[in-house]
């Protein structure tokens, strides 16, 4: 988000909870958001090697009680899903690169190894994160 964005969220004043969805912002951006409070959502983008770079070197900077994973289907599939998950799902030629929530275990993944964190512990962090944000329990 640009620097206007931050600006038109600070006059809004209190805000109920908010998602960063799909965050690839800077180090600067990361800290504006944390301070006011935001959930920051991580996608598949964290994955690729190039885009993701600067991405995976934040991720560990997410306070555990604010991250979240998403899938962002159907786009930025995880470039960690491996082509026998996708012929063993039966996936078409025509949809392999399309992002689907079957594939939010590969960004849990991605994610628990950037953070050096076990799969059950962030899959139960952010599960509860979704539940608080979304008001589902």
């Amino acid at each position: 988000m640009c620097s206007i964005g931050h600006n038109t969220l600070a006059k809004a004043g209190q805000l109920p909870d908010v998602l960063i969805h799909c965050f690839t912002g800077t180090h600067a951006d990361l800290e504006v958001y944390l301070d006011a409070g935001y959930y920051i959502g991580i996608t598949g983008w964290v994955t690729d090697r190039r885009r993701g770079s600067s991405l995976r070197e934040l991720v560990p900077l997410i306070p555990l009680e604010r991250l979240l994973i998403e899938t962002d289907a159907p786009f930025l599939r995880p470039h960690n899903v491996p082509e026998s998950w996708l012929a063993n799902h039966t996936v078409s030629t025509r949809h392999k690169h399309r992002c689907e929530p079957a594939h939010l275990s590969f960004v849990l993944q991605a994610v628990a190894d950037i953070r050096e964190e076990s799969l059950e512990s962030l899959a139960q962090a952010t599960f509860a994160n979704a539940g608080r944000l979304f008001k589902l329990d």
